[in-house]
């Protein structure tokens, strides 16, 4: 995003100066104040994800990456009624077999990690 700093700034400037019915920016200050606001507003989870991912295993930062598709997509099946082919149930089961074998790695890892002083 930075890259595009420039051109928008530039393309701000033009608007302001000679604003056009389609593409004005700034003609209305209250639109204005919300559009920058919004910009904000959408980094302020980023900051905060990227902010939480250092306090945590970054496996188990991968292993909440999941959630997120997994709600996705039983939302879709079950309350949308979405077409649900046998093939999706084989590559949903396999994906989340695999997380359950990565888990049960973990856990077995750390109980027999060994605590130095």
């Amino acid at each position: 995003t930075i890259w595009l700093l420039a051109p928008a700034l530039i393309w701000i400037g033009w608007q302001s100066i000679e604003p056009s019915k389609l593409l004005s920016f700034g003609s209305y200050p209250a639109i204005t104040l919300l559009l920058v606001g919004v910009g904000f507003l959408s980094a302020l989870p980023l900051v905060l994800f990227a902010m939480a991912t250092r306090r945590i295993d970054l496996s188990v930062v991968g292993f909440i990456m999941y959630i997120n598709p997994t709600m996705q997509f039983l939302i879709g099946v079950f309350v949308l009624k979405e077409s649900y082919p046998p093939e999706r149930l084989v590559t949903f089961g396999l994906i989340w077999f695999a997380l359950l074998l990565f888990t049960i790695g973990l856990f077995k890892l750390r109980r027999t990690a060994v605590v130095l002083p």
